[in-house]
C-alpha cells in the first residue's frame, strides 16, 4: 500500500499549537491493538507512525505501517527509522 506521499518534518500552515505526542500501546487486556483500530491485521502489519492532517473543511488520518515479514527477526527497527 502506498499513497505516493513523501514524508517530511511535521508542519502546518498556521501553527496555533505545537508540541509532541506519544502513545503507549496496551499489551494486555481486552482493548484492541492500534493496528486493529485502524483496520489492519496486527499479525501482518506493524504501525510505525501516524499523520494527522486537515483543516477547516475536514480532517484525515494516515497510517504508516510495515509488513512484519519485512522486519528481520530479533530486530528493533524503531531506532533505524528515526
Amino acid at each position: 500500500m502506498s499513497d505516493e506521499v513523501i514524508w517530511g518534518e511535521a508542519r502546518v500552515t498556521h501553527p496555533d499549537w505545537s508540541g509532541t505526542a506519544q502513545l503507549d500501546q496496551r499489551m494486555t487486556g481486552p482493548d484492541a491493538l492500534l493496528e486493529e483500530v485502524v483496520g489492519l491485521d496486527p499479525a501482518k502489519w506493524l504501525v510505525i507512525g501516524l499523520d494527522f492532517g486537515g483543516g477547516e473543511s475536514g480532517h484525515d488520518l494516515k497510517v504508516i505501517a510495515v509488513d512484519r515479514d519485512q522486519v528481520p527477526d530479533d530486530s528493533d527497527i524503531f531506532p533505524k527509522i528515526v
